[in-house]
């Protein structure tokens, strides 16, 4: 079987105003503003003294020991090539995701949640990352809540190794937290190659808006699926902002229906694509993601697996399934194709 993933997007109108008021800490700020800036800070500093005890790889792995599903997880896996022209040049990395239902336990609370754990790795011997052209191993975890899909926290974990033929090589080792526990988006980030630490976001605003309400999206693509025929285009979708180069970016969406890229059983089923461009943004670098999903009902009967199947019958109508996805580069892209879908019984160890 071969098949491809996805990516999801967030398109609603956002209402509210998040973090207003921080800005006149200082001089004429309120008690209660100020008490806000205290609270953000012992909540940034305790943050940070997490890390630096435990470390990053630690700290994912607390996150998963603070889950306890309820339904077996899902994983879905996936071969990434590097195209140009649109040809397929070398095959680069595999990715894959799990997801799973239980209950969240955070600050001495349990609720109901949904955790996705996903990877990206480049396909070269532990050991031998220094000595590639390029070579990455990225780790994301995120808790949400269910059915609502609030952003508890988020976790990037980002290793990677650049050594070209021409420049300087480089090595990137952060990690990048988006804490919304308390109700409002703490941010870190820690370079452990520089030692840095930035507790400050470009559009800190816009991000909480889109943890709040990243269900939107999900829901959205499923509402688009389901009818068959309604579609986005770029001037009515809302804005949807993502985390790019260390800015939060605005992107607009764009919906069809076309012929999936990837078979299932050998046959290419009817699929939603969807693609996501950043605005026009001060001549910063442009960002472009096309993602493929079909419903994981319509999964799970294409490939007449009996266990997806009794997971599609009780999972939440926003479930999709990315098949594939197409992201740009500087020159070039990065296409993911889906090359297993299954049933699990326990969620993976971390690497």
């Amino acid at each position: 079987m071969r098949q491809e993933p996805c990516a999801p997007c967030c398109l609603t109108r956002f209402s509210g105003r998040i973090g207003e008021g921080l800005e006149g800490v200082g001089g004429g700020a309120t008690f209660l503003e100020s008490l806000r800036a205290l609270v953000m800070s012992v909540v940034i500093l305790a943050m940070h003294g997490r890390l630096a005890q435990a470390g990053p790889d630690e700290m994912i792995s607390g996150m998963k020991e603070n889950f306890s599903p309820s339904r077996p997880p899902v994983l879905v896996q996936y071969e990434v090539v590097y195209r140009l022209l649109g040809l397929r040049l070398v095959r680069v990395a595999r990715a894959q995701a799990t997801g799973a239902e239980g209950e969240w336990s955070s600050e001495g609370r349990k609720s109901a949640a949904f955790f996705v754990e996903a990877s990206l790795d480049t396909l070269e011997r532990p050991g031998e990352e220094a000595r590639k052209h390029v070579a990455i191993h990225d780790r994301m975890v995120v808790a949400l809540s269910n059915p609502d899909l609030e952003t508890y926290i988020f976790v990037r974990r980002a290793r990677q190794w650049f050594n070209p033929l021409v420049g300087q090589s480089r090595v990137v080792d952060h990690v990048k937290v988006y804490d919304m526990r308390s109700g409002e988006l703490h941010y870190l980030f820690e370079d452990y190659v520089s030692g840095a630490t930035n507790t400050a976001l470009d559009g800190t605003a816009d991000m909480a808006r889109q943890g709040r309400e990243v269900a939107i999206l999900m829901k959205l693509m499923s509402q688009v699926y389901r009818s068959g025929t309604q579609e986005i285009s770029f001037a009515n979708s809302p804005a949807i902002y993502a985390d790019m180069d260390g800015t939060a970016r605005r992107f607009r969406a764009r919906t069809s229906f076309e012929r999936s890229p990837v078979a299932l059983k050998g046959k290419k089923p009817r699929v939603l694509r969807v693609e996501l461009r950043t605005e026009k943004d001060g001549g910063r670098r442009p960002g472009r993601l096309v993602i493929w999903v079909m419903s994981l009902t319509d999964v799970s009967l294409a490939l007449g697996d009996e266990r997806l199947c009794a997971e599609a019958r009780v999972a939440k109508d926003w479930c999709v399934v990315p098949l594939a996805f197409d992201y740009d580069l500087a020159v070039g892209s990065l296409y993911g194709s889906l090359t297993d879908v299954r049933v699990m019984d326990e969620l993976p160890r971390t690497r």
